[in-house]
């Protein structure tokens, strides 16, 4: 039973009303997001990231919400709907996993499992947190407009995100009537029903501003209703400086 991230390609094109109609953009969209094709930060930048090999392999890509983090035992608990429902468990993440990922408790993030010996889904390498919960941004990003201005929606770039979703984060026109064209903005991000990229909230910042990485330091519990749609996070993000 394939997950909920990684559907198959959309086939539409833009809509009357800022969105992706139905390949996925905008919160009325119809259809699931495709595969990235971005290209690999390790070593010198030469040919296709492990992300993109990952996606190349045909893995899924899963979402949810960091529910838990135990630094003695150095490990934690993602939930996630998907895996919820193909076998009842919540996801294990090492302390590894997460701290690349600068995630902790109660921040909404994408990422790849393996299955255990044992049959336990673990989260794996590599993870990005897109909403950061205790008033944080999770994620950076300049801010373009989309290709008819008149419609008043944009895009945030994010070549992290940009590796998992094959595109710019998709911004409202509400939000973007808020935003300058070439600004750089610190961002909470959540995944529409399509398990699309669209930005939550966002702040300007100084260009070499970057994400504050959760603190592991402490064991910390934290109450997911639900692993949909991302907006779990606490808080709507602190200050981008």
């Amino acid at each position: 039973k394939g997950g909920k991230g990684s559907g198959g390609k959309g086939k539409g094109g833009w809509g009357d009303k800022g969105g992706w109609d139905k390949g996925g953009w905008g919160d009325k969209g119809k259809g699931k997001f495709g595969k990235g094709k971005g290209k690999g930060k390790g070593g010198k930048g030469e040919g296709p990231s492990k992300v993109a090999m990952k996606l190349a392999a045909g893995e899924t890509v899963y979402h949810g919400t960091v529910k838990q983090y135990n630094p003695e035992k150095k490990h934690g608990y993602i939930v996630c709907d998907a895996i919820q429902e193909e076998c009842g468990q919540d996801t294990y993440v090492f302390h590894e996993v997460l701290e690349r990922a600068q995630a902790g408790p109660g921040d909404y993030v994408v990422f790849f499992i393996h299955w255990s010996p044992k049959g336990q889904p673990q989260a794996s390498n590599p993870m990005v947190r897109i909403s950061a919960a205790d008033g944080l941004y999770a994620l950076k990003g300049t801010y373009k407009l989309g290709k008819d201005p008149a419609a008043g929606f944009g895009f945030l770039d994010n070549p992290a995100t940009k590796e998992f979703f094959g595109r710019d984060i998709y911004v409202h026109k509400d939000l973007a009537a808020t935003m300058v064209p070439g600004q750089t903005y610190s961002f909470n991000a959540y995944l529409n029903r399509d398990a699309m990229p669209n930005a939550l909230d966002a702040e300007v910042c100084d260009p070499e501003w970057e994400p504050v990485a959760s603190d592991l330091t402490e064991p910390r519990r934290v109450e997911v209703d639900s692993a949909k749609g991302g907006k779990g996070g606490k808080g709507k993000g602190g200050k981008g400086k």
